[in-house]
């Protein structure tokens, strides 16, 4: 199963029916991979799920778009990439 086809398949799961489309194709999963990749390297490691679970919340509380997307997750790697971490 694809990548793609995972995240779509989650987001029903976790009974996110009504999704934007653009939030589950390849351009969605390379940001949150991007986003999980900068938080582990620069914070710690399971700050990846935990950035992936904020972007999460921040796009579900403004029923995200694409741009919502981008623009929070820009937001939270600039925080990791700002942290020191604990490592």
């Amino acid at each position: 199963m694809s990548l793609e086809r995972w995240l779509q398949a989650a987001a029903e799961a976790a009974g996110a029916t009504d999704v934007d489309p653009s939030l589950l194709g390849p351009e969605a999963v390379d940001i949150i991979l991007d986003l999980a990749r900068v938080a582990a390297h620069n914070v710690e490691r399971p700050a990846a799920p935990l950035a992936a679970f904020a972007l999460g919340l921040a796009l579900g509380r403004t029923n995200g778009s694409a741009d919502n997307l981008h623009a929070s997750a820009a937001r939270v790697g600039s925080l990791a990439k700002g942290s020191s971490g604990s490592k």
